[in-house]
């Protein structure tokens, strides 16, 4: 059953990556306030989520079915917590899907250095990597006049190092700045 869930997550945040730079779902993000993309996103993940499950004819009680996200205040009692402890610290990404399996989805936008995608891509790896998510979709919204191809520099380090991290269940997904010419 492990390892089904473990597929269905994965199966999931490559899903939902490929969602992300499509209407309405790209056209949402953009609009979200910077550091509260996941309150706007969270029902387009439930959905999403929903359609998922249907379209794999998985039936899940909407009561075993639990979207939580940062900042969340009518978290139902007995809700199982989205945070866990892992380096002395408490870790919660963005959005958590926590039933029928889990996957974790973090969102970051370009920051004033290059040095800080890898930064933050390893803060979402580690959702992946501790174990306590299946899988993760890392979402980086990249701001008007990027030149920076991130996942596409040419580098075999750089795709070697994507590869495990999809391995693991770690999926990015760069959202292009807003096209100026249409």
């Amino acid at each position: 059953m492990f390892l089904l869930q473990s597929q269905y997550a994965r199966e999931f945040a490559e899903e939902l990556g490929r969602e992300m730079i499509k209407a309405p779902l790209i056209d949402a993000l953009r609009a979200a306030p910077e550091q509260h993309e996941h309150k706007t996103m969270t029902p387009y993940v439930t959905e999403r989520l929903e359609r998922f499950l249907q379209a794999r004819n998985i039936v899940v009680p909407e009561d075993r079915m639990i979207v939580d996200c940062e900042g969340n205040r009518d978290r139902k009692p007995g809700t199982p917590s989205y945070g866990y402890p892992v380096l002395g610290t408490s870790t919660y990404p963005d959005i958590a899907v926590l039933a029928p399996f889990t996957c974790a989805v973090e969102f970051d936008r370009e920051a004033r250095s290059a040095s800080e995608f890898r930064t933050k891509l390893m803060k979402a790896a580690v959702h992946v990597l501790s174990g306590a998510y299946s899988a993760c979709l890392y979402v980086y919204l990249q701001p008007q006049g990027s030149t920076i191809r991130y996942t596409d520099d040419g580098s075999l380090h750089t795709k070697r190092l994507l590869m495990i991290l999809e391995s693991f269940g770690l999926f990015v997904c760069l959202v292009p700045a807003q096209d100026v010419t249409g």
